[in-house]
């Protein structure tokens, strides 16, 4: 149990800003007009176009072949933290026991 706990503890932490970055570029992708805003703060497109640009480059990890294999590797922390997240609420909620075993409950 213990193991669960810090693999879901470790990847949240140290993989956030990658899930930030994958859960934004997502929104862009599914709704492009909600960053038509983007576009009234810089009329002159100096900085959006190259931003949505890199951003669509981040999301799908565009830099080479060992950046698109850390990418899918990467990839897999979502479905890791939902499964290590699920494990440790059925621990605390269904069995009643602590998620972490060297504490007492009450």
């Amino acid at each position: 149990m213990r193991g669960s706990v810090g693999t879901c503890i470790a990847l949240g932490f140290w993989c956030f800003l990658f899930v930030m970055v994958w859960g934004l570029s997502g929104i862009y992708f599914s709704f492009p007009q909600l960053f038509s805003a983007l576009f009234l703060l810089d009329p002159a497109d100096h900085f959006t176009d190259q931003g949505l640009f890199w951003l669509s480059e981040l999301h799908f990890g565009r830099f080479g072949w060992f950046a698109e294999a850390l990418w899918t590797l990467l990839g897999l922390v979502p479905a890791v933290l939902a499964f290590t997240g699920f494990f440790i609420c059925c621990r605390r909620v269904i069995y009643r026991k602590p998620s972490n075993p060297n504490t007492q409950s009450d």
